[in-house]
């Protein structure tokens, strides 16, 4: 991506606050930095395009390290065109403030019905008193059948209503426990 670009991501994602992000490289799903590391500090050059990050050695990453890696410190730098994409978790009551950034850079929502439709989907779905997320509950946070609840074990008295194939050996298994049960 271009410097321009990822400067207009970052500040779009972070909303004018200092939340950290997840920057993933170009190439694959290989996280180049991530901003809420424990022992980790990250410094946006945007004059040079370049995204460094200071952070302890993982002995995982670096096994020939030896015993160098009781004074050491990884340092990685990132130019920012090697930059696939960012990623930000946020409290929802950040969401608006994200979409006011969001818009700021230019990109513009529909309606502001959309915007109130994502702030209500996961406000809902992180309810306390929805802890299991059956399929039902997902069609009444959604206001529409989104997931057939039809086959819902739970619902149903622990038992599924489609019928499924098993292997012979656990039907020969479950043939002997039911035999087990019965007086």
């Amino acid at each position: 991506m271009t410097k321009e670009l990822a400067i207009t991501m970052r500040d779009a994602l972070k909303g004018g606050k200092n939340i950290p992000l997840r920057v993933e490289a170009m190439d694959g799903p290989v996280v180049i930095v991530d901003e809420s590391a424990t022992f980790a500090y990250t410094k946006w050059d945007d004059v040079n395009g370049v995204l460094y990050q200071w952070r302890l050695v993982n002995p995982q990453q670096h096994p020939n390290a030896g015993s160098n890696l009781a004074n050491a410190v990884n340092t990685v730098a990132v130019p920012y065109e090697y930059i696939g994409f960012m990623e930000a978790v946020i409290s929802l009551d950040d969401l608006d403030d994200q979409f006011s950034s969001i818009e700021a850079s230019g990109c513009t929502f529909n309606s502001d019905k959309f915007k109130e439709t994502i702030k209500y989907t996961f406000k809902e779905a992180q309810h306390p008193d929805r802890w299991r997320l059956s399929p039902r509950d997902i069609n009444s946070i959604h206001g529409a059948e989104v997931v057939n609840d039809k086959d819902n074990y739970y619902y149903n008295g622990g038992k599924f209503t489609e019928p499924f194939k098993e292997t012979r050996q656990k039907a020969e298994l479950n043939e002997w426990i039911d035999k087990q049960d019965q007086p």
